[in-house]
């Protein structure tokens, strides 16, 4: 598989605590006894190829099944699940993987007229499934596992 960065796509999640307050900061309510911290949390997974001029929609994972600000959008911005943990799973990637990552490099591949032989680099973690559920039909989009504890060289 030719390695060009406009068929090298990578994906990583990150975790983001929305409501929670700095340890220091000149806002009084962070002195008060009893405070308890607030650990609302949702999780995200930018994914782009390389050159990153084509960015898969935002997966965006949170508690609520259907956050009341989506009730009336039928066009999110993001690929929006819900679950009880915020956390990647399995389960969540798989889907992600089939129903979203697929489809939009397939039609982003047929837009540039590239060969639709496609890689997503992916860190070695427990949400993810096994490599050989991660390939698409034709077998042209594959998954490569980054080695555990890889860091990027600067």
């Amino acid at each position: 598989m030719d390695l060009v960065p406009d068929r090298v796509y990578n994906a990583d999640e990150s975790g983001l605590f929305w409501r929670i307050l700095p340890n220091k900061t000149l806002a009084a309510e962070n002195s008060a006894p009893g405070r308890k911290m607030s650990k609302d949390r949702i999780t995200f997974m930018p994914c782009s190829y390389a050159s990153v001029s084509h960015k898969i929609k935002l997966l965006v994972i949170g508690k609520a099944n259907i956050p009341r600000a989506f009730k009336n959008c039928s066009n999110l911005p993001v690929y929006y699940k819900g679950q009880r943990k915020e956390w990647v799973t399995r389960k969540l990637f798989y889907e992600w993987f089939h129903k979203q990552f697929i489809p939009d490099v397939k039609n982003k591949m047929n837009e540039l007229k590239l060969p639709q032989k496609v890689l997503l680099l992916l860190d070695n973690v427990l949400g993810h499934p096994r490599e050989e559920e991660l390939i698409s039909e034709d077998r042209n989009i594959q998954v490569m596992f980054l080695s555990h504890n890889c860091t990027p060289l600067k």
